[in-house]
């Protein structure tokens, strides 16, 4: 907001008093020469037009990252795939979970996403056997252990 009110002003200051004595002014209040002024103005306005939006990695990107050359990349590579449909770990308390379990703070993470990569830094961690008996432990259906047994609680049977 101020950024705006600000840019406002200054086009209303250019309209008026014009761009050469707004120039002027500001080499003398800084104490440099116009031309210097007139380069940090272009080198802004470059710098601008160079910044490109950040776009956010996706959770297969993330995982990558992280397991790209470890020693079971294959079943790391699937925990990735069924963490990225939510077969693993479909909800942040799911993950929040698991990493406080595992030892791991889990109280700053906010989303998935944000999740993934403390997930799979630990997952690259674990032994081959850990990581096909994870794979295994991940229902069908994609349901967490918890919302199955809140299911079978509140259902009075299993869910299938």
């Amino acid at each position: 907001m101020k950024d705006e009110i600000l840019n406002i002003e200054i086009r209303l200051l250019i309209a008026k008093y014009g761009y050469e004595n707004i120039l002027g002014v500001l080499s003398n209040v800084k104490g440099t020469s116009v031309d210097e002024i007139e380069l940090l103005v272009a080198s802004l306005q470059n710098k601008k037009a160079m910044r490109k939006p950040t776009r956010k990695k996706s959770i297969m990107e993330v995982a990558e990252d992280v397991i790209s050359g470890a020693e079971h990349y294959a079943l790391l590579y699937k925990l990735a795939i069924k963490y990225q449909d939510k077969e693993f770990l479909p909800k942040l308390k799911d993950v929040r979970r698991f990493l406080e379990r595992s030892g791991i703070n889990s109280d700053a993470l906010k989303s998935r996403l944000n999740s993934t990569k403390k997930v799979f830094e630990f997952l690259r961690g674990l032994s081959k056997h850990e990581l096909e008996s994870l794979l295994t432990d991940i229902p069908e259906d994609g349901e967490s252990a918890f919302s199955a047994l809140a299911n079978e609680i509140i259902g009075g049977g299993p869910t299938k």
